[in-house]
């Protein structure tokens, strides 16, 4: 699948079941996610989140500035918001970012920005406290991706700091990879009412993340397996039992430029 096919799928979704396509839960398809409940699960991901960087001395060198990648309606631009002076909430998808101005109205350190190109040239280089995506780029094409990370780590200033979720490898069997793109192509192709089918899966391999913090003088601090692991409410890091039929291997990174050259 091209980015631009990547584009159309995720503003489909946004105009279908903007809420659904956001956090995917079975239970809340259709339209049956409350918004209190919705934006509830956003701030304990990310009130979670900033006390486990406290907690391991990973914070960013300031709180001027946050970008909340992949944003949807802004469940996590919202969370971000009390911690930051300003948030930059960037989404893909011009339906996402309307109704995230609708919703967000009253948070006024908040600005919503449609991005439509596989780069960030909306931010200078080193301008940024601090980055966040996640669940976002599975669902961007490859090397695109891998260009976002990359796009992270020169936007973020010395001493600030990125946490970004991505798989970084697939092990299903390579029959039932070609398979599984056939069928979601002939979705596409039909236009048929098939919303899973919509969210492509892809992978960036560590070594091409590695590669990409050194050319921007980045260190990775942090980096766990979260079908394995997930941090608590508390900020910690806590195990959890992996599912049996566990086919992508998804990882957190946090990572920090470098402060001296």
């Amino acid at each position: 699948m091209s980015f631009l096919s990547a584009l159309k799928d995720w503003e489909y979704l946004a105009k279908k079941d903007p809420l659904w396509a956001i956090l995917s839960d079975p239970a809340k398809k259709d339209g049956r996610w409350q918004l209190d409940e919705f934006f509830a699960e956003g701030k304990r991901e990310i009130e979670s989140v900033m006390q486990f960087l406290a907690r391991r001395g990973m914070q960013p060198v300031d709180f001027q500035s946050a970008v909340d990648f992949g944003c949807g309606v802004g469940r996590l631009s919202r969370a971000l918001a009390p911690h930051f002076e300003r948030v930059y909430a960037v989404d893909a998808a011009p339906t996402m970012i309307e109704r995230a101005r609708e919703l967000n109205g009253e948070h006024a350190n908040i600005e919503f920005v449609l991005n439509r190109e596989p780069r960030l040239s909306r931010f200078a280089d080193g301008s940024v406290s601090f980055v966040y995506t996640n669940i976002v780029l599975q669902h961007i094409t490859y090397p695109e991706s891998l260009g976002y990370v990359e796009e992270f780590m020169r936007v973020v200033k010395p001493g600030g700091v990125a946490v970004f979720q991505t798989p970084t490898l697939d092990r299903t069997p390579l029959p039932m990879r070609l398979l599984r793109a056939a069928v979601r192509r002939a979705v596409r192709v039909a236009q048929l009412p098939f919303d899973a089918f919509y969210m492509d899966m892809n992978t960036i391999p560590v070594s091409d993340i590695e590669r990409v913090a050194v050319g921007h003088r980045c260190e990775i601090l942090e980096r766990f397996n979260v079908n394995r692991n997930h941090i608590g409410d508390d900020g910690t890091l806590r195990e959890r039992r992996a599912p049996w039929f566990e086919r992508l291997v998804s990882e957190c990174f946090i990572a920090r430029k470098h402060v001296s050259p």
